[in-house]
């Protein structure tokens, strides 16, 4: 019995939708609550209004509630297009900044605009911030691929490299200090040996 309870609640259970079409779903219903609210305001405004001109008020009379403003077909195309461009952690984000400009009460009609300019800045914002991280990703990524063909000679302690060795080819010069250490001192005599040999 249970099971076949959980089968049909199962088979009726609502599908899966896309998560484009849940936050454009959101976006728009409080569109569509908002446009409500300001319409209630204005029209106790204009009773208001009424009351302190002394004009009389047959509106309760009327048959059929007053209907609400609606959306042009064109505009709400655009809209329903531009809700499903924002990404589900963007949502909260569009609703915030909606809503604050909705705080000086604007006319019904200008809500609808007012919600298509903070969706398109938000997309605008996240193509230069992608933009921005694509720049840094690249830099960050030729640095370490630089890094890693780097050679940094300092880093290696001068004593464990062997001392460097003159090639086979060329010869041992001496330095003066060694050619005086080295080389036996001649005295008077040798160079007096032959008198040829004296300076004249």
């Amino acid at each position: 019995m249970l099971s076949q309870l959980f089968s049909a609640h199962s088979s009726q259970a609502v599908p899966d939708r896309a998560e484009s079409t849940m936050t454009r779903d959101c976006i728009l219903r409080e569109l569509e609550d908002q446009m409500k609210h300001l319409q209630h305001i204005q029209w106790e405004k204009e009773r208001e209004e009424k009351q302190r001109k002394n004009i009389a008020d047959y509106t309760w009379l009327a048959a059929s509630p007053p209907k609400y403003y609606e959306i042009p077909p064109l505009v709400q195309m655009e809209l329903e297009d531009l809700c499903g461009r924002i990404n589900s952690i963007e949502t909260g984000k569009v609703l915030k900044r909606f809503r604050d400009l909705l705080e000086r009460e604007p006319d019904v009609k200008e809500v609808p605009l007012i919600l298509k300019a903070v969706v398109n800045e938000t997309i605008q914002n996240r193509v230069q911030d992608e933009s921005l991280l694509d720049v840094l990703r690249k830099r960050s990524f030729n640095t370490v691929r630089l890094r890693d063909k780097r050679v940094h000679p300092f880093n290696i302690s001068e004593q464990v490299l062997p001392p460097t060795r003159r090639a086979l080819s060329m010869p041992e010069f001496r330095t003066v200090a060694n050619y005086s250490t080295f080389t036996p001192k001649r005295t008077l005599p040798e160079f007096c040996a032959k008198p040829e040999d004296l300076p004249v």
